[in-house]
């Protein structure tokens, strides 16, 4: 199995385009806690000054409470929690926001808007697409050949012979 070459990669790159895009992204901040009125009791510590990062180490029960609560990078379609945020403005912050796992409050620290990564960045995906489309179109092959040489006995006495039993319960 060789590996694919520069060349190789860089023209699958160029035909493959679309498929190294990324989604615009948004780097958010959270406190999470379970009921509504926690969460109404910190927005209104919020209100008085307090940061956002202090009282998601303090109260925040998701995992990322303790670090200050940042979630880091979201990209946009992922989830349905912090879709608002791909309308805010960097600083600003949420209402509250129900879920599954909650009452969330977040706040946006950063966005990066949609791109497509450039080859330097994809190549190492590239490469390993190739070596896996390799490896693919080899076993096919293989196992193409192994069809053909196969010699398959239909025993029809054998078969005749069985007697099948159904066991209704």
């Amino acid at each position: 199995l060789t590996e694919p070459t520069d060349a190789e990669a860089q023209a699958y790159y160029n035909e493959h385009r679309s498929q190294f895009a990324v989604n615009e992204s948004a780097q958010i901040r959270q406190i999470l806690v379970a009921t509504e009125s926690d969460a109404i009791t910190i927005e209104n510590e919020l209100k008085r000054g307090r940061k956002m990062a202090d009282l998601a180490k303090k109260y925040s029960i998701s995992p990322e409470g303790p670090q200050g609560g940042n979630v880091g990078w979201i990209e946009k379609g992922l989830s349905d929690v912090f879709q608002p945020a791909f309308h805010m403005k960097v600083g600003m912050r949420s209402p509250v926001v129900k879920s599954a796992f909650g009452y969330h409050i977040f706040e946006l620290l950063g966005r990066k808007p949609a791109r497509t990564r450039q080859y330097d960045e994809a190549k190492a995906d590239v490469r390993t697409i190739l070596m896996e489309k390799t490896e693919q179109s080899l076993y096919l092959a293989w196992l193409e050949e192994q069809t053909r040489k196969a010699r398959v006995y239909k025993d029809q006495a054998f078969i005749d012979a069985m007697k099948m039993e159904t066991k209704i319960q």
